[in-house]
């Protein structure tokens, strides 16, 4: 289940709480883009995903070094009764903190775009379909691009045109799950 809270009135804390209750007692897991400063509201979910402005304002931190994540995370993970909190950051990357494990950090690769908006929802979108898929929160399948001046080749394909065909394939499953969610969302 994807919650993607934007303050406009429609995921009200009786709805929240009615969603997640219903996930939980249906062993499933509850991924939430949170609005609200006040966390509590989303106790129970599995994961939090947060920006680091949101962040900031519910845990009245900085919230500006990976250390000062980590520690707050922790507050708020026993506040929410969740299992983690991925705090996106912008052009810092984001923060993963597990509940049992270390908080893992994910930089981010720099590149041009025009509008970031809708950049959260594809990171909850994402993490939605690889849970569901089975992946823990630090899989172990997952792997770092090689360096640029890597010329081996990836079973046939350039490593590059590998990384390219997983990132398309990635961002369709995400593109797929946002339009399914969408669509129960639209008949609620």
């Amino acid at each position: 289940m994807l919650l993607s809270d934007y303050a406009k009135g429609v995921l009200t804390a009786r709805v929240i709480r009615n969603t997640i209750d219903a996930a939980r007692k249906l062993g499933k897991r509850v991924i939430v883009d949170p609005k609200s400063a006040n966390f509590a509201i989303y106790r129970g979910a599995t994961l939090l995903t947060p920006n680091r402005k949101e962040f900031a304002e519910a845990t009245r931190s900085s919230a500006d070094t990976q250390a000062g994540i980590a520690a707050a995370a922790q507050d708020v993970m026993q506040l929410a009764d969740c299992e983690a909190v991925l705090v996106t950051q912008s052009e810092r990357g984001m923060t993963l903190v597990p509940r049992n494990g270390e908080a893992v950090h994910v930089p981010a690769h720099p590149v041009k775009v025009r509008d970031v908006s809708g950049a959260g929802d594809t990171v909850a979108a994402v993490l939605a379909v690889t849970l569901a898929a089975g992946a823990d929160w630090v899989s172990r399948s997952a792997r770092r691009a090689p360096p640029a001046s890597h010329q081996g080749n990836c079973g046939g394909k350039s490593c590059r045109t590998r990384l390219w065909l997983r990132k398309k394939r990635l961002s369709r499953q995400a593109e797929t799950s946002t339009r399914i969610f969408w669509i129960g969302a639209s008949r609620v």
